[in-house]
């Protein structure tokens, strides 16, 4: 199972908040995935992953992102403890980085206006210089933890797709075929 759906609105400091607006967010990021989660534990047996998509706003504020970075750290902490909850179930809970990748959310940040995001040159520059991951390469990271990577490597830790470690067990785009 895989936990991607996410929202980015709404943008804009805390103090102008709608409290519907930030209710509906936290439904969307946080509460949908957990209570899928559970909704779909019976059907989940030995050896079954679970995959929460995070975001480095989990880990650090950005301005205007409030809502965003507060959902997301609530779905980090809801990976650590489903993982603490369902290891004994021999049910595997991970959590990836996926890194700034070019999807329609980056659209709609690089669409934003600056008073809202103080940050909009930072994302819109990614952009220009190229250096937004292609969601092909992501998908074949993701595809690797969820398929291939060893246990300890898929629980240990909120993996990360720049990891040069893991860049050599995953990533086949160099190699050639005889």
């Amino acid at each position: 199972m895989v936990h991607n759906a996410a929202v980015l609105d709404p943008v804009g400091p805390i103090s102008k908040m709608k409290r519907r607006e930030w209710q509906k967010h936290f439904q969307i990021n946080f509460e949908g995935p957990v209570f899928l989660t559970q909704k779909l534990l019976p059907c989940l047996g030995t050896g079954s992953r679970i995959l929460n998509i995070s975001s480095g706003a989990a880990h650090r504020s950005i301005q205007g992102w409030a809502a965003y970075c507060m959902s997301k750290a609530a779905l980090h902490m809801s990976y650590e403890c489903w993982k603490e909850e369902l290891s004994g179930q021999g049910i595997l809970v991970g959590s990836v980085k996926p890194g700034v990748v070019d999807t329609a959310m980056q659209e709609q940040i690089r669409n934003l206006d600056e008073e809202r995001f103080p940050m909009l040159e930072n994302f819109r520059s990614l952009k220009r210089n190229n250096e937004l991951l292609d969601p092909n390469t992501v998908s074949r990271f993701l595809a690797w933890l969820l398929l291939d990577a060893k246990p300890e490597i898929f629980t240990e830790k909120d993996q990360d797709i720049r990891d040069e470690a893991l860049k050599p067990l995953w990533d086949v785009s160099n190699e050639t075929t005889e």
